[in-house]
């Protein structure tokens, strides 16, 4: 919404993270992703302001993420997504939530997926 971008350096070694300051509790957002080269393993998603980062996001309460293999990650569980994959270069993704409605969904190249 506000047009911010960030970008990773290209010879990276390790995780990255992109955090803002911002707060929701309500309205829906949307959170645009674009990976512009290939990536081994590439996750995104979003988190509360009670996260601990010391610790991998979707393992906690209030972490929810997508890996680029095609796993959901939440509270510890793993789901997998199917054909959902990500991270060979040129990938759109879009991160869907509705506070509101306390939901949250993921696309992919412009196809729209539901966490189980």
């Amino acid at each position: 919404e506000d047009g911010e971008t960030v970008s990773a350096s290209p010879n990276t070694n390790g995780h990255q993270s992109v955090r803002t300051n911002k707060l929701m509790s309500s309205g829906t957002h949307e959170f645009h992703v674009q990976i512009e080269s290939d990536c081994q393993s590439c996750f995104v998603g979003v988190c509360g302001e009670d996260l601990d980062f010391s610790d991998a996001a979707g393992s906690q309460p209030y972490g929810w993420v997508l890996s680029s293999s095609g796993h959901y990650y939440h509270n510890s569980r793993r789901s997998l997504f199917g054909t959902c994959v990500f991270g060979n270069g040129n990938d759109k993704i879009i991160i869907h939530l509705d506070m509101d409605k306390k939901k949250i969904s993921f696309s992919i190249n412009n196809v729209e997926y539901m966490p189980p």
